[in-house]
Order: structure tokens, then C-alpha cells, then sequence
């Protein structure tokens, strides 16, 4: 195989993973940190018989869409953080729905594909993010959208072709540029200060900035007083940092929880790991007690814009009896528990120990729920299950998988929920789910993971009795 050091190529169209599609003679090269009709120079980092890898190094005609990215240790090449950086937002959710679209089409198949053309077009209006979606249907008309780099204004048109599943529609969760809207980050303390490795290396980049970060967790870790970690945090340690919605702020390293007071800029030692977050249901708050070492959404307002999606999922179905898996501390749970006036017929399951702890203490109010920890696989589901007649289910990034929807085949369920953070899981699950008699119903997309090229979905399945098995 020849080495080549470096191509000039035109990126043509996006991949799983945040990757650009284009050919260098029969070979398919994948590249990070360009836009698709793009004329780029690239670094060739990887060759193997079936494809390239390669990552931008210079940009030769420039995509109407393309900025100048604020935080450049954010960008591919460096820590990745943020490596949808350098495209305008809207333009970010449009390549979200096309990478959705091409993974529904190759792993999810035909089925997949027509059961979501079919799909009448309902999504859920979110109150977090107002009128900030980009329509397909406005998008579809090649609206001139209008994004600031810095002082400029760049206007530009959606390809007209981008939602051809116009269902896939990406939503936005918030009004905005979306930078410092994560209330968690993780990072490795280094000798002075903090810092993040190099996408697929181990070299450890120094940070003075976390754009992505909500600024009072910027506060915290770069601020005027953040030398104090270097005395507290042994370096090498990885580090979480937490701003909680009820206005906490600690960092977790190792088996150490520190609060952080912004009005003293000190830093205490504390046994009590536990923050407060707060979901509204309209006018009704939800409280949450969630480990900060445990997991919670990330994007601040990503927990309210997925419980109205799926509140809004459940009350189409009417279902009273709702099985929870992978419950984690009781977000979902919670939310229903307290729609339904507690009324609902509610068994959670969880794997982790301190989640079950918190979701039993956030539901300790509901004498109808049932929480449970569980290691849940194909082999147990459909005992879990049980007779509930509904399903929901937020696995993690592998999905369900095919044996565990198979043992799905022979319960009472009538209605399935699943959350997915990974779009070729998400894709492998449907298609699995329309294989066995399933029919999808609604489906949603969340941009909930700004400026990366992660996305969030939500599917509502409903049993097919005119399907062949």
C-alpha cells in the first residue's frame, strides 16, 4: 500500500461519527473537521484496505457554512470536544438529520425507511427551545438562514434534499449559540491546572478554557482562584465537575467530593456527594437528589426537553401499567409518577446502586412505584417486563440489542418507548422492532449535544397486528 502523506479532496457527503465522505481514486476516505462540499487539504492519519482515515489541515474553498471555530482545542485534530465548532448551528442539526437518514437507510433498511416516510409529522414543541427549530418544511424551501461569526453575518441556504425522512427533523433543545450549556464535564488534572487528551492519543492538552461548560463551572476550574486544585487534586486524577440546576457546584476526584462556594471562591471537602436538579412539568416542579459522580444529562436543559418528549409519547398511548429499564436516578420515572397523579402502575430497574438509591429516595412520595436493581440482558427482560403495556427503555450506547427485543415478542406490552443516544444502535433497534411485528409511531430528534456530532432520539413503537413476523 503506498503511503501518502497528504490528498487535496472534495469532502461529498457525512458518515457516522462526525465523518466527511470523500474518494481518493476507488478508496473511501473518512475526514474529520470539514463540511461536505468542501475543496480541502488532508492528513492522511490512517490506511487500510477498505478505507482512509484523515483530518483537515487546510481548507482550499471553504462551505458558506463554515466559521471560525471559538474554541480551538475543542476542534477535531485537538481535543475533539467540540468538533462541530466550525459549522454554523443550524447547518450542525441539518448534518445531524442527514447522518440520522443515512444510518436509518443502511442498518435500519427498507422497513425502517417507508414506516418513517409514512410517519404523520407531530413533533413535540418544546418549551425550552421556543421557535428556535429549523422547520423541514421551511428548510425544504431553501430558507436563508442567518448565523453570526463573531461580527459577520453569513447567509445561507439548507441544501433542499437535506430531509428526505422529513421526520428526522433535528430540534433544538434551547435558544442560542448553545455554548456553556453543560452542566457536566469531565476532565484530567494535570500538574498546574487541567486539561484533556488529544483525540486517539495520550497526550494530555492543557485547557485555560471549557466553552462548552456553563461559566460557573469555567469559574470553578480557570478562574482567579483555581490554583487550589493543584494542592487538592494529585495530578493524572480524572476529575468530574458538576453545576447542578439547583445552584451546586462540586468536583468529584476519586473517592474525594469538593464543594465549591463562587461567592468565596473555596473549595471544601464534603462527604455528601448528592446535588438537587429540577425538572417543571408546566407549573409542577420535579426535585431530584442525583449522585454527581452518577449520570445525569448533561446539556442543562437536555433533562426537561427529553421528559416532555416522552411525557408527551405516553399520554398518546394511555397506558397504566409502565415497566422502566435502565431507569438510572428516576428521571423518567419520576416525571410520570407525577403527570399521572401517581396513579400509574410503575416498576423501574437499574443496574447502578447509587442511582437505585436516589431514584428510590426522588419516588419515596409514590407507594405505586417499584424500583429495583437489576443486570438487565435478553435473558431476564421478559420477566421484568411482566404485564405492563408499556415499555420504556434509555439503554446504553450498544442499544437493546436483537436477543432482548426478541424476548420482547411474547409479553403484553402494547407500546415501546426508546431513548438512544447513538444513531446506528437507535437504527439496529428499529429495525429489529419492525422485524418482530412493531410499528413505529412517533419519532423525534434532539439536538442535545451542540456543537458535537452526537444526537439524541426518541421512538414510540406501537405493535403492527397486520405485520408478518
Amino acid at each position: 500500500m503506498t503511503d501518502i502523506k497528504y490528498l487535496t479532496l472534495e469532502l461529498t457527503d457525512v458518515a457516522h461519527g462526525g465523518l466527511c465522505v470523500a474518494r481518493h481514486g476507488q478508496v473511501v476516505v473518512f475526514v474529520r473537521g470539514g463540511i461536505p462540499g468542501e475543496i480541502v487539504k488532508v492528513e492522511v492519519t490512517q490506511q487500510r484496505a477498505k478505507f482512509w482515515k484523515g483530518i483537515v489541515r487546510e481548507v482550499i474553498q471553504p462551505s458558506p457554512h463554515r466559521i471560525t471555530h471559538p474554541w480551538e482545542l475543542g476542534a477535531a485534530g485537538y481535543t475533539g470536544a467540540a468538533d462541530f465548532g466550525h459549522i454554523v448551528l443550524p447547518m450542525q442539526r441539518c448534518w445531524k438529520a442527514r447522518m440520522l437518514e443515512n444510518q436509518v437507510k443502511r442498518i435500519g433498511g427498507e422497513q425502517v425507511v417507508e414506516n418513517l416516510l409514512d410517519l404523520l409529522v407531530k413533533p413535540v414543541v418544546l418549551s425550552t427551545s421556543k421557535d428556535m427549530r429549523v422547520s423541514a418544511e421551511k428548510t425544504q424551501k431553501q430558507a436563508a438562514i442567518v448565523a453570526k461569526d463573531k461580527d459577520k453575518e453569513v447567509a445561507f441556504a439548507v441544501p433542499a434534499d437535506i430531509f428526505s425522512i422529513p421526520v428526522l427533523e433535528v430540534a433544538a433543545v434551547s435558544a442560542g449559540q448553545e455554548w456553556q450549556t453543560r452542566s457536566r464535564i469531565e476532565l484530567t488534572k494535570l500538574e498546574h491546572g487541567f486539561g484533556m487528551y488529544r483525540e486517539q492519543s495520550h497526550e494530555l492538552l492543557p485547557l485555560s478554557q471549557m466553552l462548552l461548560a456553563k461559566p460557573e463551572l469555567e469559574a470553578m476550574l480557570f478562574g482567579e482562584k483555581a490554583k487550589v486544585w493543584n494542592d487538592l487534586i494529585k495530578a493524572g486524577t480524572r476529575v468530574k465537575a458538576v453545576a447542578s440546576s439547583g445552584g451546586e457546584l462540586r468536583l468529584v476526584a476519586g473517592e474525594s467530593v469538593f464543594a465549591w462556594d463562587l461567592g468565596r471562591l473555596e473549595a471544601t471537602r464534603i462527604k455528601n456527594e448528592y446535588v438537587q436538579e429540577i425538572v417543571w412539568l408546566g407549573e409542577k416542579e420535579a426535585n431530584y437528589q442525583v449522585s454527581a459522580s452518577g449520570f445525569w444529562q448533561i446539556h442543562r436543559y437536555a433533562p426537561q426537553a427529553l421528559v416532555e418528549v416522552v411525557l408527551d409519547f405516553w399520554q398518546s398511548t394511555g397506558a397504566e401499567k409502565v415497566v422502566e429499564l435502565f431507569a438510572g436516578a428516576g428521571l423518567f420515572t419520576k416525571a410520570l409518577a407525577l403527570a399521572s397523579g401517581g396513579a400509574l402502575d410503575l416498576r423501574t430497574y437499574e443496574l447502578g446502586e447509587k442511582a437505585v438509591t436516589a431514584a428510590r429516595h426522588n419516588l419515596r412520595d409514590y407507594k405505586n412505584v417499584q424500583i429495583e436493581v437489576a443486570h438487565i440482558n435478553a435473558d431476564n427482560i421478559k420477566d421484568l417486563v411482566g404485564k405492563s403495556s408499556l415499555l420504556l427503555a434509555d439503554p446504553p450506547r450498544a442499544g437493546l440489542g436483537n436477543a432482548a427485543i426478541d424476548a420482547l415478542a411474547d409479553t403484553e406490552l402494547e407500546a415501546v418507548i426508546l431513548v438512544s443516544c447513538d444513531p446506528a444502535s437507535m437504527a439496529r433497534d428499529l429495525r429489529r422492532f419492525r422485524e418482530t411485528g412493531w410499528q413505529i409511531t412517533r419519532f423525534q430528534a434532539l439536538d442535545i449535544f451542540p456543537h458535537t456530532h452526537h444526537v439524541e432520539t426518541v421512538a414510540l413503537l406501537s405493535k403492527n397486528t397486520s405485520a408478518s413476523k
